[in-house]
């Protein structure tokens, strides 16, 4: 099982593209979001930043969760960005933080670890959180890793 740490991240650019999913449908949406953005930063003549493709998710409901999937991009490429119709926002700030290995389906008892883990330290979990895959996509089922950042309610 994954080790938690607090720590406080400074704040990154994040260009992507999103949508809503029923929680079964969520890999066949976040992977096809994925190759339009990395289509399009490459049509601007834009590389995304190292450390992996990185998806947001928020936006609960019943039926599933919004997400948003893209890359970490420069604040320079910005303007470009937008104008090939990506919104941009930030993701940092103080998050509890997990490094997983293995299959994607198993992240879902990551989270429930994290949530026990905040309640052990007093912390309180925000109402959304992101991934970064830092595995290619070619990587075998058991050597995939995922970052997993939630961040925390402000005391």
């Amino acid at each position: 099982m994954a080790t938690f740490e607090v720590v406080t991240l400074p704040m990154r650019l994040f260009a992507f593209t999103g949508g809503h999913a029923a929680f079964s449908e969520i890999a066949a949406k976040v992977g096809p979001a994925f190759d339009a953005a990395y289509a399009a930063f490459q049509s601007a003549g834009i590389e995304p930043q190292a450390s992996g493709a990185v998806t947001r998710y928020a936006a609960f409901d019943d039926n599933g969760t919004g997400f948003q999937s893209g890359f970490f991009c420069r604040a320079e490429d910005r303007p470009a960005l937008e104008a090939a119709g990506f919104s941009v926002g930030e993701l940092g700030g103080r998050v509890m933080v997990a490094r997983h290995t293995g299959s994607y389906d198993q992240l879902a008892g990551v989270y429930d670890a994290m949530q026990a883990e905040m309640r052990a330290q007093g912390e309180a979990p925000a109402d959304s959180m992101w991934e970064v895959y830092l595995s290619p996509p070619e990587t075998p089922v058991h050597e995939m890793q995922t970052e997993v950042f939630w961040p925390l309610m402000v005391r």
